[in-house]
């Protein structure tokens, strides 16, 4: 072998990866990947102070404090903030939550908690967002609230109605009580005092317009002593009164 082959033999075996070399990263590599899995968790120092914030009527601070109480044993490092928030939003009072270290041993925990706006087939409540929430206990009353009802895939359409029900009716001093969607989606409006609206299935708003500007100042004070007032006809509406009324069952007027 040359003198020359010799210097280019020595000069890769010098540039190139010691065997030593490799084995010692490989045993680095192993060694780091096991302690990973066999190692506890990094913990930090426990949680000293916890924090609960937002505004609450029905949610009591003292009872999220014992709901996250056993979240928090895993130490400022290792407590999952995911899981607690996910755990705290599972709860029926709860519409949203946010969670956050506070260096060196305080959590903050951030509630906002639902605002009812009706009920609803009368196992739970609606939020403005027609989302029904279920809740565990009621602290505080939650104020009369209208009882809506309807298919399950009719929430937002019925909320929505309550919404203009309440728009045109107040303009007379009406307050709506309940609203019910029947299967054959039908509209029935109830007001404060029990006098039922009967709308049908078509032309819900024009019918409240006209139940206002005709039947109202026709029936006045007599209102209260209907059982129910029927908006179906095309240039009418029948009336009938409750049993505490004097008068003789149905009746039949026209708009002219």
């Amino acid at each position: 072998m040359s003198r020359t082959a010799a210097r280019d033999e020595k000069g890769t075996a010098t540039r190139g990866w010691s065997p030593w070399l490799v084995g010692g990263l490989v045993i680095i590599v192993l060694v780091a990947a096991l302690g990973s899995r066999w190692l506890p968790p990094l913990e930090g120092p426990a949680f000293e102070t916890l924090v609960v914030r937002g505004e609450h009527r029905q949610l009591v601070a003292e009872d999220l404090r014992e709901h996250i109480a056993p979240y928090l044993e895993d130490g400022y490092f290792g407590a999952d903030l995911e899981e607690i928030r996910a755990s705290v939003e599972g709860l029926g009072w709860v519409a949203g939550a946010e969670v956050r270290r506070r260096w060196p041993s305080t959590l903050e925990l951030r509630v906002r908690e639902q605002r009812p706006v009706a009920v609803w087939n009368r196992e739970g409540f609606l939020n403005p967002r027609a989302e029904l929430f279920v809740p565990e206990e009621i602290h505080r009353d939650p104020g009369r609230l209208p009882e809506l009802s309807g298919p399950e895939d009719s929430r937002d359409a019925v909320l929505e109605g309550l919404g203009t029900a309440r728009a045109t009716l107040g303009e007379a001093g009406l307050e709506v009580a309940e609203i019910n969607l029947s299967e054959r989606r039908a509209w029935t409006v109830v007001l404060q005092g029990g006098t039922e609206i009967r709308l049908g299935r078509e032309d819900f708003e024009p019918r409240l317009e006209r139940f206002v500007e005709v039947v109202v100042p026709a029936l006045g004070a007599g209102l209260v002593d209907l059982a129910h007032v029927d908006m179906r006809y095309t240039n009418g509406f029948a009336v009938a009164h409750s049993e505490r009324d004097s008068g003789q069952g149905q009746e039949d007027r026209n708009d002219g």
